[in-house]
C-alpha cells in the first residue's frame, strides 16, 4: 500500500523506477490507474495529468513505447468514461435516494439542472462520440506534452 501511496504522490519520479522493474507490466499498471481515475466516481485524486506527462518522458527516452502508450490510454479512458456514465446512468439516482445525505436541496438543483440543459439524458451514442473524442485529445495531449518536451535536451 505504501508503493501505491508513493506512486501517486511522486508519479513522475517512481513511474521509471516502476518500468525497470515490472518492464511492460507497467503498461497495465498505468491503464489500470487512467481506468480507475476516469471510471470511479470517488477516485478524482488520481494524478492522471501528470502521470500521462511522466509516461510521455519516458517514451521520448525509450523506456516506454509511445504509440502502445496513446492506444492503451484512450481505450483506459474511453472505457473508464464509459464505466463512470453507466453507474450514473443506472446507480446514481437510486443511490441518491436511498442515502441520507444533509445537502438534499443542493442535490435537487442538481438533478434540475441536467434535466433542464440535457445531460442527464444524453443518449449513449452521443455520449461514446463525445467520449471518444475528448479521449483522445485529453491522452494526446499530455502524453505528447511529454515527449515531445522530453525529446528537449536540458
Amino acid at each position: 500500500m505504501g508503493e501505491f501511496i508513493d506512486l501517486m504522490l511522486n508519479a513522475d519520479e517512481t513511474i521509471s523506477e516502476i518500468v525497470a522493474q515490472h518492464g511492460t507490466l507497467t503498461y497495465l499498471i498505468v491503464f489500470a490507474i487512467i481506468f480507475i481515475e476516469t471510471g470511479l466516481v470517488v477516485v478524482t485524486f488520481f494524478p492522471g495529468d501528470g502521470l500521462l506527462f511522466s509516461v510521455g518522458i519516458l517514451a521520448a527516452s525509450g523506456e516506454m513505447n509511445l504509440w502502445t502508450l496513446l492506444v492503451l490510454l484512450i481505450v483506459a479512458t474511453v472505457l473508464g468514461n464509459t464505466s463512470n456514465y453507466l453507474i450514473g446512468r443506472f446507480i446514481g439516482e437510486r443511490f441518491f435516494k436511498k442515502q441520507k445525505i444533509r445537502r438534499n436541496q443542493y442535490l435537487s438543483k442538481a438533478f434540475d439542472y441536467y434535466e433542464k440543459y440535457g445531460i442527464s439524458e444524453m443518449k449513449f451514442g452521443q455520449f461514446t462520440w463525445a467520449n471518444i473524442i475528448g479521449g483522445i485529445a485529453w491522452i494526446c495531449l499530455y502524453v505528447l506534452l511529454g515527449f515531445f518536451l522530453g525529446e528537449i535536451p536540458w
